[in-house]
């Protein structure tokens, strides 16, 4: 699922202005933020276990890729 770019935005747009209000200790405009947003409804787009029903004791386990043991052998 892709997020819009409004979402993205909105989040550090957000976060950006409430890091340099608590360094300054005063509120911080935010103008840039005001724009339009309409959430998009995404239930449709969201897992609702079907793929799970694919997965039994036959398929390996997938490796984990932090794991570095087993790295250069």
């Amino acid at each position: 699922m892709v997020d819009p770019v409004e979402r993205t935005l909105l989040t550090t747009g957000i976060l950006e202005a409430a890091m340099r209000s608590r360094e300054s200790g005063k509120p911080v405009a935010t103008p840039e933020l005001e724009f339009d947003y309409r959430h998009i409804h995404v239930s449709e787009l969201r897992e609702t276990g079907k793929t799970y029903q694919v997965i039994d004791n036959t398929l390996p386990e997938p490796r984990n890729q932090l794991d570095r043991s087993s790295a250069g052998s």
